[in-house]
């Protein structure tokens, strides 16, 4: 029993390297890509959770991130990540609901409208999780307007 359960750990750990060494393969970054396109990419949220990840900078990523920012609306602001940046001066945002980090709004706004946020995702996260609490926090944290 006891060399079965060596095995079988040496096995694993065989299949292990062997998927690690396949994926520094240029042909396994496009089966990559397109199992991302094809069939990841049209599950609702999954980009949105693929961008927060890499907004953690865990590791280097080259992929979709998301900026906080606060976005000056017509009789108000409203915190939110910037998705997306147009040649035209435009700006994609997805303004998340409370306390759901998941389903919101994506509206589009000029650029002068965005204010980059210097605050880590997570932070901004926790506080929609909490209704706003330590909001003015987060607010006195801007960069300024982005580019």
């Amino acid at each position: 029993v006891a060399i079965a359960n060596i095995l079988v750990i040496v096995l694993i750990l065989l299949v292990c390297l062997l998927a690690g060494i396949l994926a520094t393969r240029p042909k396994f970054k496009a089966f990559q890509q397109y199992l991302e396109d094809k069939i990841l990419g049209p599950i609702p949220g999954y980009r949105v959770i693929k961008a927060f990840l890499n907004s953690l900078d865990l590791y280097q990523s080259t992929g979709e991130k998301m900026v906080p920012v606060l976005v000056a609306l017509e009789k108000h602001q409203k915190l939110g990540f910037e998705v997306e940046r147009s040649a035209k001066d435009q700006v994609v945002v997805y303004l998340p609901d409370t306390p759901s980090f998941i389903t919101g709004d994506v509206v589009v706004v000029s650029a002068q409208q965005v204010t980059e946020l210097d605050i880590p995702l997570p932070r901004l996260k926790e506080c929609m999780e909490q209704f706003g609490y330590g909001a003015t926090e987060l607010i006195n944290a801007t960069k300024g307007t982005v580019k």
